[in-house]
């Protein structure tokens, strides 16, 4: 049974008790991962107001995050939405219950979208933080952003700092390896941040410290407080094919995303898991 069989399988029985919008109206997957909140814990409206509008015009909104499920039932509630999928650290839950568990794939969304046309819906992407199924790459780059966005809940914030920081930990023996790499990862980070975070970077600066084998990436955001994301990376940086990316690009799905993505489930993953192929029918068999 192929990947999307496999989770078809798994999620059409769930997806199907989901109230269906009527025929003709469009079915959004909202993510929640592009949420900030104020020094106040206050829901952006710049977020808010464009789900609002698709709820008003009578389209169906499903939230998708990867935020804790807590935090996304308070947003739902001020939503007024019922439905919600989140997922992160492996688990997919359908509103409180888990459906799916030690699963890694990105392509859970672009599935859960394909689900839903099948069930005669329109799925349309918007600027301000919908998902598109049409577009596989741009659900790679959400889900690797949801990632990051899970960890900001659990950080603190400084409130009286504009910068942010990222640190990554890297293994002795990949050291060389990412150092080689400093100019790609900055400019992919550039890419991902103002694309689907859709805030200003006044100044981006990557350092490498030698000793410690950190990456160390600090943005200047409007509205940011000071995070320090520490994570291994636990697997070699590869070249990529048919992602779009030159040659010697870095494949940040698995030398960025998937580690962070890890250093939540330890007892899950380790740097002996088959993670340079990163399927999701071969890690299953792996875990079974």
């Amino acid at each position: 049974m192929n990947d999307d069989n496999y989770l078809n399988a798994l999620l059409s029985n769930k997806l199907s008790l989901i109230k269906m919008p009527k025929s003709g109206n469009m079915i959004h997957f909202a993510s929640f991962s592009n949420i900030l909140t104020d020094s106040d814990g206050l829901i952006l409206q710049s977020v808010i107001e464009p789900i609002k509008k698709s709820i008003s015009a009578g389209d169906y909104v499903i939230p998708v995050t990867a935020r804790p499920a807590a935090i996304t039932k308070i947003l739902c509630e001020k939503l007024g939405l019922e439905t919600w999928i989140a997922y992160g650290g492996g688990t997919v839950c359908l509103n409180n219950e888990i459906i799916m568990d030690k699963v890694i794939d990105p392509q859970i969304v672009d599935v859960i979208c394909k689900i839903a046309k099948e069930n005669g819906m329109g799925v349309v992407s918007d600027k301000d933080g919908i998902i598109s199924c049409d577009n596989p790459e741009n659900v790679f780059a959400r889900y690797e952003m949801a990632v990051f966005g899970q960890l900001e809940t659990i950080l603190d914030f400084n409130q009286n700092d504009n910068h942010r920081k990222i640190i990554l930990t890297v293994p002795n023996q990949f050291r060389k390896q990412v150092m080689n790499f400093p100019g790609i990862i900055k400019s992919e980070l550039v890419r991902l941040l103002s694309g689907d975070l859709r805030t200003d970077i006044n100044n981006l600066s990557i350092s490498i410290t030698h000793a410690s084998c950190y990456i160390e990436i600090t943005a200047a955001r409007k509205s940011y407080g000071v995070d320090i994301i520490r994570t291994k990376l636990d697997i070699p940086f590869e070249r990529t094919s048919g992602t779009g990316y030159s040659g010697d690009d870095i494949d940040l799905w698995k030398s960025v995303a998937l580690p962070i993505a890890m250093n939540f489930t330890p007892s899950i993953f380790s740097k002996d898991a088959i993670f340079k192929t990163a399927s999701f029918a071969e890690v299953l068999n792996k875990l079974s």
